[in-house]
């Protein structure tokens, strides 16, 4: 018995050194203190009109200008006007109709990537961007809240609903009423502080947010080492905010412990100031698109609960920006419409060498009249390395290319690297996951044996037992 458990252990303690062997030795990117290995970037689309229109696409012709290898530094220390990843849409628009046409097109180009922090998207706008016949065209930039920012899928009709240039009316905010705002210093030793707003509406920094607070009552907490600071926004009435705040042992707020309110500052705001406190006029957007998002934040916030997390209200890298121009078609004429816009890919840098994959949304061109011919022109030095969704790219000089008689069932996706056979490089946290996982069968499957060899061998035990001869 004895013999089988060191042999069992001595089993055990070989896979588990061969599995550090392993995370040892293996090749991997070092996990701590390293850059992201992964860069989301933005989604292009094609040009749509805002309002029901006759006017149909005879052909399109999507030609891209790409470089897939990107260097983030010299990206975001260069100017944006000589960016190089482009794509240039070209469209033959027809208006069948006998009489002219005058329409508002729109064209969202993406949202922020996240390894650009040097500067805005509307910076990435050149003056000839867009031209009809030929003719460069007054171009107005725009931004809505979108939920397609760090790789979320864009909804081509919700955005276009969240295009206005009105003023949009909060659900639950009155913006007639002030708002306060409260700088609270909190002095406690390693408690929980729970802020009561229950029947208020309120914003704040506070991290947590609980309806099963003392009472029965909603409110923040946080927990409290020693000192902190908070903002708390209330809108719409002055409280005395010593009065709502307690402190406890638990974070389930049943043992009240002792802890004090430092300080507390009190300002008195108007509905503007909060909308607008971290807007920049220099950041291209709009007061008009700012306010907009920042209704469309607040409203769902408080359809939730009563309480909006500030850090919802830095919410520049969730704007979708979008080309917005009038184009006028003649009747029973040909409109020839270019646009250019920036194209940013996602950067997977768990390949050796990085991949880039560019994301443009085909299925807004249905919203036309009608839509035939699509021609598609890729300009890299690169290579096409995934293509699953669209087989027929054909290579050719400086590229690839690929004809397509209509709109296509998905969207299109592709993916390019300098090398056609990028290698998988797996990071130590991955080769520490696979040890781990490795070690947790490795004990399941000894303790499964052992338990077998325990069994077996009590029954061969109480075999030879009842097989010896009685005196």
């Amino acid at each position: 018995m004895k013999k089988s458990k060191k042999f069992v252990l001595s089993a055990l303690s070989a896979i588990i050194g061969l599995c550090g062997v392993l995370g040892l030795t293996a090749p991997r990117r070092a996990s701590a203190n390293s850059a992201p290995s992964f860069y989301y970037g933005s989604t292009g689309s094609g040009a749509v009109v805002l309002t029901d229109c006759p006017v149909t696409v005879r052909h399109e012709q999507l030609t891209f200008d790409l470089d897939a290898n990107i260097n983030l530094h010299d990206l975001n220390e260069s100017d944006p006007a000589e960016y190089a990843n482009t794509v240039t849409a070209e469209y033959t628009f027809f208006n069948p109709e006998d009489y002219d046409v005058h329409a508002t097109l729109v064209f969202p180009f993406g949202t922020m990537p996240d390894y650009i922090w040097n500067g805005e998207l509307g910076s990435y706008y050149k003056s000839d961007n867009i031209t009809v016949d030929g003719a460069p065209v007054e171009t107005r930039l725009r931004h809505t809240y979108t939920l397609a920012y760090a790789g979320g899928i864009f909804d081509i009709d919700a955005g276009i609903a969240r295009l206005r240039d009105d003023y949009a009316e909060s659900n639950f905010i009155d913006k007639a009423l002030p708002v306060y705002r409260y700088i609270v210093s909190l002095e406690a030793s390693n408690a929980y502080v729970f802020v009561d707003h229950d029947g208020l509406q309120v914003a704040s920094d506070l991290g947590g947010w609980t309806s099963y607070g003392p009472n029965g009552h909603s409110g923040l907490f946080e927990y409290v080492r020693n000192v902190e600071t908070y903002e708390l926004y209330v809108f719409g009435e002055e409280i005395n905010v010593e009065d709502r705040i307690s402190f406890y042992t638990d974070n389930r707020f049943r043992v009240p412990t002792s802890g004090k309110v430092a300080k507390t500052i009190v300002e008195q705001l108007t509905y503007d100031d909060f909308i607008y406190r971290r807007y920049d006029e220099n950041n291209g957007v709009s007061r008009v698109d700012w306010h907009n998002a920042a209704v469309e934040i607040i409203d769902s916030s408080f359809a939730d609960r009563q309480t909006l997390g500030l850090h919802k209200m830095d919410f520049y890298n969730s704007l979708m920006c979008w080309y917005e121009y009038d184009v006028d078609f003649p009747a029973d004429s040909t409109v020839i419409n270019k646009v250019t816009a920036p194209m940013f890919p996602t950067i997977d840098a768990d390949y050796s060498p990085n991949t880039y994959t560019f994301t443009y949304l085909l299925s807004p061109a249905s919203k036309w009249g009608s839509f035939s011919d699509l021609d598609i022109r890729i300009n890299t030095d690169s290579y096409l390395i995934d293509q699953s969704h669209y087989a027929n790219f054909e290579a050719t000089d400086g590229g690839y290319a690929m004809h397509l008689d209509s709109l296509p069932d998905s969207e299109l996706v592709f993916t390019l690297c300098t090398s056609a056979n990028p290698i998988r490089i797996r990071t130590a946290a991955s080769y520490a996951l696979a040890a781990v996982v490795v070690v947790i069968i490795v004990v399941i499957v000894c303790a499964v044996v052992y338990f077998i060899g325990m069994m077996i061998a009590l029954g061969v035990l109480l075999a030879r037992r009842n097989n010896k001869p009685k005196v």
